[in-house]
């Protein structure tokens, strides 16, 4: 591990009225408690007439950008896509310092970190209480083949994971180039279900071989 030169937060969200609230206040919390990092928004679906005030807010405190959403029938039916479908995007635009780290936040998040400039050895997330039971949930049937060898230790140790998420640069491009394929896989299982997109981002973890430390 070495000094991080930069810490990027990312903010993927969609556009409802609630969603801009959450996100303005996000966003001014990072600007008081932690006003070195680079701010990014990734929005979906804003409709022309979305409130201004609230966008003129967030232009001051992010940097946006602006997506459509996908058209695909499971993104129709289930918003918790468009987390993993904005990260991609993200990856696939915009190339960040590969000594820099990320944090991503969710739109509802509160930023209570802020003053740490060393990464930790490995990918740090927060625990969930779920602990090992997603293994039974996904990792049987028609989805099998995308959670080899995970056993329930590990699952427990390293993968029960919510945001915030913190990695290196590095590691957070690994994770969100295949965190969208294990989303729409897990959605086989899960339907619908909040946590659908933590278990893939667990997933997508395992198979780039980054175990994370839990908080």
């Amino acid at each position: 591990d070495g000094p991080a030169r930069g810490i990027h937060m990312l903010v993927p969200s969609g556009c409802k009225p609630k969603d801009l609230t959450r996100l303005v206040a996000v966003g001014q919390t990072a600007l008081v408690r932690a006003p070195t990092w680079m701010r990014y928004s990734m929005l979906c679906g804003c409709a022309p007439d979305a409130d201004a005030d609230a966008h003129t807010l967030l232009e001051e405190l992010f940097s946006v950008s602006h997506h459509a959403p996908p058209t695909d029938p499971l993104a129709k039916r289930f918003g918790y896509i468009l987390k993993p479908w904005l990260l991609l995007r993200f990856v696939q635009t915009i190339r960040l310092p590969r000594r820099d780290a990320v944090i991503i936040m969710d739109s509802d998040g509160f930023v209570a970190w802020g003053g740490a400039r060393r990464m930790p050895a490995l990918p740090t997330a927060q625990m969930y209480g779920y602990g090992d039971r997603w293994l039974g949930q996904i990792c049987s049937g028609d989805t099998a083949d995308i959670c080899p060898n995970i056993t329930a230790a590990e699952a427990r140790a390293h993968y029960a994971l919510g945001v915030p998420y913190l990695l290196t640069v590095p590691a957070f491009e690994a994770i969100a180039r295949t965190w969208i394929y294990y989303m729409r896989r897990v959605t086989q299982r899960v339907w619908p279900s909040i946590l659908a997109d933590q278990y893939a981002y667990a997933l997508a973890a395992h198979y780039a071989g980054l175990q994370h430390a839990q908080l």
